[in-house]
Protein backbone atom coordinates (compact mmCIF):
# COMPACT_ATOMS: atom_id res chain seq x y z
CA UNK A 1 0.00 0.00 0.00
CA UNK A 2 1.29 3.44 -0.94
CA UNK A 3 1.95 6.00 1.72
CA UNK A 4 -0.33 9.04 1.63
CA UNK A 5 -0.28 12.55 3.01
CA UNK A 6 -3.22 14.75 3.78
CA UNK A 7 -3.47 18.43 2.93
CA UNK A 8 -6.38 20.62 3.95
CA UNK A 9 -7.76 23.39 1.76
CA UNK A 10 -9.91 26.26 2.93
CA UNK A 11 -11.17 29.32 1.15
CA UNK A 12 -9.60 32.56 2.42
CA UNK A 13 -12.37 34.80 1.20
CA UNK A 14 -14.04 37.41 3.37
CA UNK A 15 -17.26 37.19 1.34
CA UNK A 16 -18.15 33.56 1.98
CA UNK A 17 -18.35 31.15 4.85
CA UNK A 18 -15.16 29.13 4.98
CA UNK A 19 -15.22 25.39 4.34
CA UNK A 20 -12.29 23.02 4.61
CA UNK A 21 -11.71 19.89 2.59
CA UNK A 22 -8.97 17.34 3.08
CA UNK A 23 -7.19 15.57 0.25
CA UNK A 24 -5.35 12.32 0.72
CA UNK A 25 -2.52 12.37 -1.77
CA UNK A 26 -0.02 9.64 -2.57
CA UNK A 27 3.52 10.59 -1.61
CA UNK A 28 4.60 10.89 -5.27
CA UNK A 29 1.85 13.47 -5.92
CA UNK A 30 2.75 15.35 -2.75
CA UNK A 31 6.42 15.30 -3.80
CA UNK A 32 5.47 16.70 -7.20
CA UNK A 33 3.59 19.56 -5.56
CA UNK A 34 6.51 20.21 -3.24
CA UNK A 35 8.89 20.45 -6.23
CA UNK A 36 6.92 23.45 -7.46
CA UNK A 37 7.98 25.27 -4.32
CA UNK A 38 5.89 27.68 -2.37
CA UNK A 39 2.77 26.94 -0.37
CA UNK A 40 1.41 23.51 -1.31
CA UNK A 41 -2.04 24.24 0.12
CA UNK A 42 -2.30 27.55 -1.74
CA UNK A 43 -1.23 25.87 -4.96
CA UNK A 44 -3.90 23.17 -4.54
CA UNK A 45 -6.55 25.83 -3.81
CA UNK A 46 -5.61 27.76 -6.93
CA UNK A 47 -5.63 24.63 -9.08
CA UNK A 48 -9.09 23.57 -7.91
CA UNK A 49 -10.67 27.01 -8.17
CA UNK A 50 -9.15 27.60 -11.62
CA UNK A 51 -10.53 24.22 -12.67
CA UNK A 52 -14.02 25.19 -11.52
CA UNK A 53 -13.68 28.47 -13.41
CA UNK A 54 -12.56 26.66 -16.58
CA UNK A 55 -15.58 24.33 -16.30
CA UNK A 56 -17.88 27.35 -16.05
CA UNK A 57 -18.96 26.40 -12.53
CA UNK A 58 -17.51 29.60 -11.04
CA UNK A 59 -17.67 33.09 -12.48
CA UNK A 60 -14.46 35.07 -12.70
CA UNK A 61 -15.72 37.28 -9.87
CA UNK A 62 -16.44 34.30 -7.60
CA UNK A 63 -13.09 32.71 -8.45
CA UNK A 64 -11.23 35.96 -7.75
CA UNK A 65 -13.08 36.48 -4.46
CA UNK A 66 -12.45 32.88 -3.41
CA UNK A 67 -8.73 33.32 -3.99
CA UNK A 68 -8.57 36.80 -2.47
CA UNK A 69 -7.40 38.30 -5.77
CA UNK A 70 -8.51 41.86 -6.54
CA UNK A 71 -6.61 42.46 -9.78
CA UNK A 72 -8.14 41.16 -13.00
CA UNK A 73 -4.67 41.02 -14.55
CA UNK A 74 -3.36 38.90 -11.65
CA UNK A 75 -6.34 36.58 -12.02
CA UNK A 76 -5.91 36.17 -15.78
CA UNK A 77 -2.20 35.47 -15.25
CA UNK A 78 -3.05 32.77 -12.71
CA UNK A 79 -5.68 31.27 -15.03
CA UNK A 80 -3.14 31.12 -17.87
CA UNK A 81 -0.53 29.53 -15.59
CA UNK A 82 -3.07 26.82 -14.68
CA UNK A 83 -4.16 26.42 -18.32
CA UNK A 84 -7.71 27.20 -17.20
CA UNK A 85 -8.79 29.56 -19.97
CA UNK A 86 -12.35 29.04 -21.13
CA UNK A 87 -14.62 30.20 -23.89
CA UNK A 88 -16.91 33.01 -22.82
CA UNK A 89 -20.53 33.15 -23.81
CA UNK A 90 -21.80 36.24 -25.67
CA UNK A 91 -23.62 37.25 -22.49
CA UNK A 92 -20.44 37.03 -20.40
CA UNK A 93 -18.53 39.15 -22.92
CA UNK A 94 -21.30 41.77 -22.91
CA UNK A 95 -21.36 41.91 -19.10
CA UNK A 96 -17.58 42.19 -18.94
CA UNK A 97 -17.52 45.03 -21.46
CA UNK A 98 -20.32 46.81 -19.60
CA UNK A 99 -18.37 46.52 -16.34
CA UNK A 100 -15.21 47.88 -17.98
CA UNK A 101 -17.13 50.82 -19.45
CA UNK A 102 -18.72 51.62 -16.08
CA UNK A 103 -15.33 51.62 -14.39
CA UNK A 104 -13.74 53.79 -17.08
CA UNK A 105 -16.61 56.28 -17.20
CA UNK A 106 -18.16 56.63 -13.72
Amino acid sequence: MRSQRKICLSCRCAYYQLRTIALNLPDFVFASLREEGGDIVRSAEQTRICGLYREGRLSSTDAMNSLGITSRIAFETLVARHHAERDWTDEEVSLELETIQQRNHP
